[in-house]
């Protein structure tokens, strides 16, 4: 007899399970079925009996707060394996109810709805799966950088694990699921969201690109190299001195026409004098720099000798240090202000106001290097000299300035130097001698006086020697050197200054 189900919807059910021998009848006014069949299988259909002639009281909720695991993921996991179940009693002619499991994310909670012994069983499984992720096994990682920096690198890992340009290109991506990367600046850190097996992957991409980068040393030399072009009575003189740039290796490309700036540089390879064209003028030297009929065995040396001499004006001697392939800027000069607006006093107040603007003069000099395997380097030069002159324009409301610039990439090797040349600048300068009383006579004046005009041409030649530093031991020798060189020429001042006290 049964207790809650019907006798008729419970043959209707059970009689596609019966044997082909096998009979099952009910018998409703006793609430009843009748079974016959082999034994096993009749043991079979009274267990489905029992586990279907329940009563609808008996469907019990169960809320189960979770410690460690995520609801929804583990309600899901929790369906499957129950689905498997009875898709696996099925199979074998066994008839089997399923629990529902609802998750609610906001609590992290599970509630359970089904019969006390399945609810027994689903919490001592939920009771096996809801534990602390073992070390190294979650989701979130956190790697502190050593050398990279960590907004640099966050943005290269999203894309190659399937970010915004995958998304954009429509790819497949990398990784096997979501991944985000966050950077931590305070920390220089990256914090990782992924799956063990895909923070495995970018782990060893990371330590790929943490590594130590190269640096660069960077001597420049900025100078102004002039020649004077003097008319007096009709007699034009003109001088020209060439200089050279020599060592064990040279290149020379480019040019500029030297008869028309007066004194130029010109580069060598060994004694082979290559001719120049019009235009800029740019050579990659050697190690031995050779200027003016004199050798200098470095960028130093040839600096401290220019600055004795009368025709050359040495502008800036800039020394830069760089990591690889990042900019470095240095800026020797002034802001100098002018006025972009003047209002006139008022009735109330007599005095104008004016609004000034600031520009830069002076030099300025930016470098990019670029370090390749075989200790040379390419560098992309932007060099910009900027000049007020005097006597034209306003100075106070418009100052007028000469700009010489030059920008340009070059690859050149290890502690050799380049030159640069032909930023040609011209400076007029009109004058006026005379016998005095004599020389203002009206009509015979001339007779007793002098006009010359003269033009000074500069021509801005740049000099730049890179030095290559991979690790700390080449760091501490190319200070060691530097500190040597710095106190040679503190002792040579000193023997200088006494030797002229000495005199007086």
């Amino acid at each position: 007899p049964l207790q809650f189900a019907d006798a008729n919807e419970l043959k209707k059910l059970l009689t596609p399970l019966v044997s082909r021998q096998g009979l099952i009848a009910s018998y409703p006014p006793a609430n009843t079925l009748i079974l016959t069949d082999y034994q096993s299988n009749i043991n079979r259909l009274v267990r489905i009996i029992k586990d279907i002639d329940v009563s609808i009281h008996d469907v019990r909720f169960s809320v189960v707060k979770l410690k460690y695991a995520s609801s929804e993921k583990l309600a899901s996991k929790l369906t499957q394996l129950l689905q498997a179940k009875v898709q696996g009693r099925r199979k074998l002619g066994k008839y089997q109810t399923m629990a529902k499991i609802v998750p609610i994310d906001r609590i992290n909670v599970l509630v359970i709805v089904g019969t006390p012994n399945e609810t027994r069983k689903i919490k001592e499984l939920i009771k096996r799966l809801d534990v602390p992720t073992p070390t190294g096994k979650g989701n979130v990682h956190v790697y502190y950088l050593e050398h990279a920096d960590a907004e640099e690198l966050a943005k290269v890992l999203t894309d190659i694990s399937g970010g915004k340009s995958a998304k954009a290109k429509g790819e497949k991506p990398i990784m096997a699921s979501s991944v985000k990367i966050v950077a931590d600046k305070a920390t220089n850190s990256l914090v990782i969201t992924a799956d063990p097996s895909d923070y495995q992957t970018l782990l060893q991409v990371i330590k790929k690109l943490d590594i130590p980068r190269h640096q660069v040393f960077v001597e420049a030399l900025l100078m102004e190299v002039s020649t004077d072009l003097e008319i007096s009575l009709g007699v034009e003189w003109q001088s020209f001195n060439s200089a050279s740039v020599s060592g064990k290796e040279g290149l020379v490309f480019g040019g500029s026409n030297a008869s028309n700036i007066g004194r130029m540089t010109r580069l060598v390879h060994q004694g082979i004098a290559p001719a120049l064209g019009e235009g800029l003028t740019l050579g990659i030297v050697g190690e031995t720099i050779s200027f003016a009929g004199m050798n200098f065995p470095s960028l130093s040396a040839l600096i401290r000798a220019m600055r004795k001499r009368n025709d050359i004006r040495i502008l800036s001697t800039p020394q830069l240090l760089t990591t690889d392939n990042e900019e470095a800027t240095i800026i020797v000069g002034r802001n100098v202000p002018y006025a972009t607006r003047i209002d006139e006093g008022t009735e109330t107040t007599s005095r104008a106001i004016r609004t000034f603007d600031y520009k830069d003069v002076g030099v300025t000099l930016k470098i990019v290097p670029h370090i390749n395997e075989n200790r040379y380097v390419r560098m992309k030069i932007t060099q910009e000299v900027t000049r007020l002159i005097p006597g034209i324009g306003d100075e106070e409301l418009a100052p007028t300035t000469l700009k010489r610039s030059a920008e340009t990439t070059v690859e050149i090797k290890d502690s050799y130097t380049i030159v640069i040349g032909g930023l040609i600048g011209d400076t007029l300068t009109y004058g006026r001698t005379s016998t005095p009383c004599l020389g203002d006579a009206p009509g015979l004046g001339w007779l007793f006086s002098v006009e010359d005009t003269t033009n000074r041409k500069t021509n801005l030649l740049i000099f730049i020697s890179p030095h290559i530093i991979t690790n700390p031991q080449e760091a501490k020798e190319f200070t060691r050197e530097k500190k040597k060189y710095i106190d040679k020429l503190e002792e040579k001042s000193f023997e200088e200054m006494g030797s002229k006290w000495y005199m007086k």
